[in-house]
This record gives C-alpha cells, structure tokens and sequence, in this order.
C-alpha cells in the first residue's frame, strides 16, 4: 500500500544560505506558504523573550507565606527536641557513642548513659509520706505488720489490700517474689528507686503487676524495677495508671499491656526503661497508652522466632475501640520485627528516635521502622502525626503507611537495609494496598529528610498526598527489580485510583531509575531540584529526572504541571512526558547523560506516544531553558507539543556528530503496519542556537515556527521522509536564521539524517 500523504514540503522562504552537508545529499527542500506572515515579512533583529522567569525561590526552595525562602529539608534550629542539626539538612540524636548497659538509659539530648531515677537515703528514700502511708519492707521479720514505718508490711499486696485509695505504698530496698493484684481502689506504689528495688512476677502467676477495674482507675507505680512474670504490668478496664521511673526488664512476655475488656482503658508509661520483653515491649489493645521520656529497647521474639515488636497499637475489633498512642521524647531501639506497629489507631509521634529494628528471625522479613495500617476487617483508618523524629538504621521499610491518614513534619528516615529475605530498604512507602474499597487516605509530608534507602526513597501509591520542602537522596538499586526511584507517585494497577499529589520546595538528588515518577498520577511540580540520577547498574537504562508516564496496565495517562525547577546531570532523559499530560513553564534540564547500555540518548526533554498502550502524549513547554545536553534537547515522537519562550541551546556532544544531536526534533513513528503515528509540533518565540547538528528536525512530522531564532546551528531546520511519510513545516513568519550578526535564509534540507531512536 502507498501510503497517500506523499512529499508535503511547506515552508516560507525569506532568504538564502547554504549548509555544510551533515552525511548524505544536502538539499534545499523548495517550499510554499502555509499559514499568514510566512513570506516576505521584516526578519527580527532582536531575540525572542525566552528562558525561565524570575521566582522568589530558587528550584528546591519552599516559600513560606511571609514571602522568605526554606531550603528543603528539616531546617536548622528545627529539630525535635534532644537533636542537632546534622549540617545536610538532617537532624541526629545527642546520645552517648556506646550502647548504655542494663538498667541505665540516655534519652535523645543526654550524652552518658544514667539510672532511671536516684535512690534517696535512709530505708524508704525520698517517698513522700502522709497519714495515709502504707510502709513495706521485705526485710521486716516481726510478723507483726501494721504499715506503720516502726512494723511495716514484708509484703507489698499486703500494703495494697490495707491501703485506703490513693495512699502511698513506700517500699523499701528488696526483691519482692510476688505479682500484684490491684483493684478495688487506685494506689500509689512507690519504690526508694529502681536499682533497689524490684518485684520479680511468677511467669505461671500472670502479670507481675496487674490492674484491672474501673475502681482502680489513677493507679501509679513508681521508682522500682518490675522483672519475672509473664507480663511485666497489665492494665484492664482502668484508666489514668501511670508507670513512672519504672526500669520493667527480663520477662517472658510483654513488658506493659493495656487491654480493654469492657471499659476504658489509659496507660502512661514516663521516664522509664522497658528492656528484654518477648514478643511485644508495649502492645495497647482499644487502649490509650502514653511512652513519655522513656527507652524501650531489646525486645526478644517469642520461641518460634515471631514478633518481637516495640510497641504495637491495635483496633479491638470485639469492642469496635480504636487505641490511641503517644510516644514523646523516647528512645525506641533493637527491637524486632516492628520499631512501632499501628493498626486501625490513632497515633501522634514528637521528638523521638526509633532505630536499628532487626527482622523476624522466623521468616528474616521486617525490620520495619514504622508501619501504620488501617485494621481492614472493621476498615478503620489509623491516622499518624509524627513531628521532629528521626527513624534511622532499620530494615525493609523505615515508615509504612498504608490505607491511613498521616501528617509527617521535621522528620528523618535514613538507612533503611533490605531485610534477609527481600530486596527493599525503604525510607517511605504510604498508599493503599486495596483491601479497603473507595478509600483515599492522605499524607502531608513538610520539611522532611530521606536518605540512604533502597529500591524507592519515598512512594505514593494511589492515594493523595502534599509534599512540602522535602529532600529525598541516596536510593539505590534493589537486588530484585534492579529499581531505584527517588520519590514516586503511582497508581497501583490492582486498585484503580488516581493518585493526586502536589510537591512544592522538593530536592531529589543521587538516585536510580527516576528522580520523580508520576506513573498514572495527577501530579502538580513547583519548584523541584532533581540532578544526579543514574542507570540501572544491571542493563544500562533509565536514570531519568523527572518522569510524566502512563500507568500500561490499566491505560491511565498522568496529567501534571511542572513549574520553577531544575533538572540536571541525568540519564537517557531530563524529563519525559509518555502517554501523559504535561503542562511545563520555567524549567532548566541540563546536562543529561547517554545511557550506559549502548551511550545512546541523553535527551533533555521527551513528549512520547506509549509504545504499550499507544496513548498519545501532549505537553506545552512555556519559558524554559533547554541546553548542554548530550543527544538533543527536545524530541516529540507521535505526540503534540507546543513550545513557546523557551531556549533550547548547546545540545549535542563534540562525539555526537551522527547521534541525533539536534536541538527540537519531532519524529513521526511509522508501526510495523505502516500506519503513521504522527507528530505535532509548535514553536513560537523559541531560541535554538548553537546544537551540534540540527536547530530543528523533522521525520515525517508536522512542525509549525513563529517568530523564533535559529542561530549557529550546522543545520538551521532539517526535515526527512519515513517510509514515504513527509515532513511538513509551517511558517507562521516572524524567524531569523543565521549565526551571530550574519542573517541567513530559513529553509528546510533534506540531508539524509537518521531519526533518532525511540525510548
């Protein structure tokens, strides 16, 4: 079959010049007028108004409402609480270099290790005594205890049973070979310090401290130590109990539990040291549970390898009771499994560090950080608030989010390592995973860091999400996937739902694959600074900046706008526009490389068809800056673009003579059935000077040129025929060819270049 659009050469002649050849036949295409001003009109003797406009911050710059600027990332004088500023727009700990040894503790802003509270002097310390004071003293052989100091109880359930509510319970120095059982009245049981004294739980008995009942809600326990039982201190239907000063150590199971039965239930755990637990340092069940200047650390999976959590937060499905946590200026450290867990609960996160969670030994998989998720048979969202945390040195996942709300603030997530038996360290991943239909949960993410990860540095999967003055480094390639995204917003296939993100004041830096992915995303850029993105190590591919692409499986084009940002020192392409929707104004792309697959590429700018799923790609690229890039600087391929105000200079390496180096080429693909998939392209107001083959190209497309400026290019517009598809050129007039002071006259050659290769 002929195909019936043969040989259509328009063009606007204004003046002659010849061409140095560039291989092959260099001829001068005759032309005709399409279009109104193309012939005869006055060539321009002064530039267009191209290149990026002025904003008030610079790309990677968050403006605030009075107008000033932030740099991305946590800013300096912003971190929580007992951290410093690292000088990379981080924060870390103030912690002592060595590991404090048991019973001691350092929370964040404490350089050496201390005890958990001062032992006083005398038999009962610095216990506060009133007239309602039941003294204990283990020591006490008398037989004859009344609380009194002169007889006190050897027993500390005998002071609890004596005791009128609210009394103080003094316990002296002594190991107390008992479990505790309080519940007719609140009691304040009160130890002459941690180191001193110690209740040690029979595991066969239960808890070793146990609360439980409403009558005894505004029980507290302080200043000793809880070892031995099955449960260091479990509270059932009271509220307001208060562990304070408490070192709970070396039990069989959790360290505190706060379950509902029937009623509800409080629990605040401060200034405390919950070490060497099983299964669960802390697990709140429809509860409320407070961790408030505390350390908990080494807890231990159970016999069969499984668990091992920090602190877990649950839904109680049978009371359809959400838990509710607080963890404020704590240390949670060496846990397994999960640093934190949070299901169908709320949560709120402030100047705390979580690190160095290790997976389960059963399966090797975990080793999370954070993971937040709702509880899908009851579909109760959690919802996460974390503020000035630093969440370091963990595995698989340092924050999780899935199918829940968060609002993520002055934190830290760095060196995240893939556990024993996957291939992702994670810094962040929030999204929904599809169990919960119609959900949309959304993330606020500000002023944050995310560093040294794995396989992804932050991913938004199919939910919506503001990302503010946030940096995302270091990512790279996982054993698996050979992947490495620096922040990606995608839609997941199985769950058809449209991500919708805006990312303001963000720099990504020092990725694979892509800097920023929007794949099947309504996506909104401002000002963004992405530079330093590699191929993959395996095949030699991507490495692009950022990416506007369609989702294959389900055909969902993205639909963005990008504005005030740079892209720089990439892979293959600066940006792509594939099966997607892109509106771009005031972008630099500088400076990307060839792939290492074949040194092909190293485009500044790509609007492409998806070859997949054939959706067509539509961009307009307004005031920007396009230049120093190795292949070309901007290349659409059976997609339409419209460029105006832009510079697109230098584009084409000294060893590019034959790869394509043209500064604008649209390129009309022709498929195995001949079809063509035709390009469209145009340019008004466009500076194209000094590429190192062609100012613009066209295969087999349609490009219109409007007042616009081709200078110094070997070859000002070239136009070639694809399987016996012609270009067309439309002069719209207003153009000047030539190089420096010299006019030359703009007209098309055929000179027998090669299209350049599809992505």
């Amino acid at each position: 079959m002929v195909p019936t659009r043969l040989y259509r050469l328009v063009l606007a002649v204004t003046a002659t010049v010849a061409f140095t050849s560039c291989g092959g036949e260099n001829e001068s295409i005759p032309a005709t007028s399409t279009g109104g001003g193309g012939s005869g009109g006055e060539i321009p003797t002064e530039k267009p108004d191209a290149g990026p406009r002025t904003f008030p911050c610079e790309p990677g710059e968050l403006e605030l409402d009075d107008g000033s600027c932030q740099p991305a990332g946590v800013p300096d004088g912003a971190c929580g609480q007992g951290f410093s500023s690292d000088g990379d727009s981080g924060c870390v700990a103030i912690l002592p270099a060595d590991p404090c040894g048991p019973g001691t503790m350092a929370l964040p802003g404490e350089t050496a290790c201390r005890s958990i509270a001062p032992c006083g002097g005398g038999t009962w310390g610095a216990i506060p005594v009133d007239g309602t004071t039941q003294h204990v003293d283990g020591s006490y052989a008398g037989g004859d205890g009344d609380g009194s100091a002169a007889k006190p109880w050897p027993t500390i359930q005998q002071a609890i049973d004596a005791a009128e509510p609210n009394a103080i319970i003094a316990v002296a120095a002594g190991s107390y070979a008992e479990n505790l059982n309080i519940q007719s009245a609140p009691v304040r049981v009160w130890g002459k310090c941690p180191a001193e004294v110690e209740i040690v739980g029979d595991p066969n008995n239960g808890a070793a401290v146990y609360v439980h009942t409403a009558a005894a809600s505004g029980t507290a326990i302080r200043d000793l130590a809880i070892t031995g039982g099955s449960t260091g201190v479990l509270v059932d239907d009271s509220t307001d109990v208060v562990v304070d000063r408490a070192w709970i150590h070396d039990l069989t199971w959790i360290g505190a539990y706060a379950y509902r039965t029937d009623e509800p239930t409080s629990l605040a755990v401060s200034r405390s040291l919950i070490e060497g637990a099983v299964a669960h340092g802390i697990y709140a069940w429809g509860s409320t549970v407070a961790l408030i200047e505390s350390a908990l650390r080494d807890t231990q999976p159970d016999g069969e390898g499984i668990d091992g959590s920090g602190l877990c937060a649950t839904f109680h499905a049978d009371d359809a009771t959400a838990s509710s946590l607080q963890v404020l200026r704590s240390l949670v450290e060496r846990n397994h499994d999960y640093g934190l867990w949070i299901s169908g609960s709320s949560a709120t996160i402030e100047d705390s560090l979580i690190r160095q969670t290790a997976p389960q030994p059963s399966d090797g998989e975990n080793g999370q950080g954070i993971h937040v998720r709702a509880d899908v048979g009851a579909a109760a969202q959690s919802d996460l608030v974390m503020r000035g945390v630093v969440v370091a040195d963990n595995h698989e996942c340092g924050l999780c989010v899935f199918n829940s709300d968060a609002v993520v603030e002055r934190t830290v997530v760095r060196d995240v390592e893939p556990p024993p038996a996957t291939s992702f360290g994670t810094p962040m991943v929030f999204g929904v995973d599809g169990k919960i239909p119609n959900l949309r949960p959304t993330l606020v993410l500000r002023s944050s860091l995310f560093e040294r990860g794995t396989y992804m540095g932050v991913g938004i999967v199919s939910a919506d999400a503001l990302v503010e003055g946030t940096i995302v480094r270091d990512i790279v390639t996982d054993a698996v996937m050979d992947d490495a995204r620096g922040l990606a917003i995608e839609q997941d296939p199985n769950y058809v739902q449209h991500p919708i993100a805006t990312l303001r004041g963000v720099r990504v830096e020092r990725t694979g694959t892509f800097g920023i992915a929007a794949i099947g995303a309504d996506v909104t850029i401002d000002s963004a600074l992405v530079r330093d993105i590699a191929a993959q190590p395996s095949t030699g591919l991507f490495g692009r900046g950022i990416g506007f692409e369609v989702e294959q499986f389900s055909n969902t084009p993205s639909v963005g706008q990008l504005s005030n940002s740079l892209v720089e020192n990439t892979t293959e392409a600066g940006l792509t526009v594939i099966g997607s929707d892109v509106e771009i104004d005031s972008v630099i792309i500088r400076d990307t490389q060839p792939r290492p697959l074949d040194g092909l590429l190293g485009r500044g700018m790509l609007i492409q068809i998806s070859y997949e799923t054939l959706r067509r790609a539509t961009a307009t690229v307004a005031w920007s800056l396009v230049e120093d890039n190795y292949e070309s600087g901007i290349m659409v391929a059976s997609a339409d673009a419209t460029i105006a105000n832009t510079i697109v200079r230098n584009n084409g390496s000294s060893d590019t003579d034959s790869l394509f180096a043209d500064g604008i080429v649209s390129y009309g693909f022709v498929d195995l059935q001949l079809f063509l998939l035709e390009a469209r392209s145009t340019l008004t107001e466009v500076i194209i000077e000094s590429n190192a083959r062609a100012g613009i190209s066209s295969f087999a497309a349609e490009v219109t040129v409007g007042d616009s400026w081709l200078d110094c290019n070997p070859i000002q517009m070239n136009g070639e025929v694809v399987d016996y598809y012609s270009f067309i050129y439309n002069d719209t007039g207003g153009n000047r060819c030539g190089c420096g002071g010299v006019t030359e006259e703009c007209k098309v050659l055929s000179s027998n270049l090669s299209p350049p290769p599809l992505l």
